[in-house]
């Protein structure tokens, strides 16, 4: 929603209390196994987070948990009840693409798409330096 990540989780699990303490997180987006070329070589985007606690009484609360009710049903109605679920804002920062072997891309700034290719080593591509070719 609006370039964000959301999730609805419980105080009860351990990681959640980290999220919100530590204000960050990584997120991984990666192709299933079973749609790959090979496991070795499989899509995936991972992004670095800045996590935020939404307030149940602040504006856009319902409206991501009336999108998350869509999505994955009843449950969600369920959960909203509950006192110890929480909604986070996960706002990405900088990230990796990475389409296979020796492509590699840095996302240094997700707001302006500002992407770059990694060399095969993870070293920063500079324009015009040729010395690693």
């Amino acid at each position: 929603m609006d370039g964000d990540l959301y999730v609805f989780v419980s105080a009860l699990s351990t990681h959640t209390a980290n999220l919100i303490e530590t204000g960050r997180v990584s997120v991984l987006f990666i192709e299933e196994e079973t749609t790959a070329a090979h496991p070795f070589v499989r899509r995936r985007l991972n992004f670095q987070c800045r996590v935020e606690e939404i307030a149940r009484d602040r504006d856009g609360y319902e409206a991501v948990l009336d999108q998350f009710e869509t999505r994955f049903g009843g449950l969600v109605a369920t959960l909203r009840t509950l006192a110890d679920f929480h909604l986070l804002r996960l706002h990405p920062e900088r990230g990796r693409y990475v389409k296979g072997f020796g492509k590699a891309f840095a996302i240094d700034d997700v707001g302006l798409a500002r992407i770059r290719h990694l060399r095969e080593s993870g070293r920063r591509v500079v324009p015009g330096d040729d010395s690693a070719v």
